[in-house]
């Protein structure tokens, strides 16, 4: 039955267990990529204070500009330091920016800037966790393994995905 799966998806043996990690890292990416960004627009779009048609446009730019710097800071670090120190503090940095955003209004009295911010940190953390999951795809497998198997392992986010905007 293994077998037949593995040979159903173009994975060879030796391969499973990689395949296996990146397919459960693209579900919990996908997951929280589909969460965050419900979560932030629902919080951002309902403010009371909001106006969609003098904030949201520098909300977005905004947006753009942080991606812009994520994207320029990971980029400068990539041939500094090792791929695994990188990919770990990229998360990490994920992970307390999402904390701060949850859990911000103990510490910031104008919820407005703070779901402005959540709404800005959509494209900085999908840019930088695209970045670690496929900088970690590419590390594990050579070309011709990454061309068979690269839509594999991406049904992984999809399928975060989907349960992530469906839940």
């Amino acid at each position: 039955m293994k077998e037949r799966l593995l040979r159903f998806i173009s994975v060879e043996p030796d391969e499973a267990g990689r395949v296996g990690l990146l397919f459960v890292m693209g579900i919990f990416m996908g997951m929280f990529l589909a969460t965050i960004s419900v979560a932030s627009q629902t919080l951002l779009l309902n403010d009371a204070t909001f106006s969609e048609s003098e904030d949201l446009p520098w909300v977005m730019l905004y947006s753009g500009l942080y991606g812009f710097a994520a994207t320029a800071i990971y980029n400068f670090l990539q041939n500094r330091i090792p791929f695994s120190l990188l990919g770990t503090l990229s998360l990490i940095t994920v992970a307390c920016l999402t904390a701060f955003i949850e859990f911000g209004e103990y510490f910031w009295s104008d919820t407005k800037q703070l779901h402005e911010f959540g709404f800005t940190m959509i494209i900085p953390f999908t840019f930088i966790i695209g970045l670690v999951f496929w900088g970690s795809f590419t590390r594990m497998f050579n070309l011709r393994q990454s061309k068979r198997l690269v839509g594999t392992v991406d049904i992984g986010a999809m399928l975060g995905t989907f349960i992530g905007f469906f839940s």
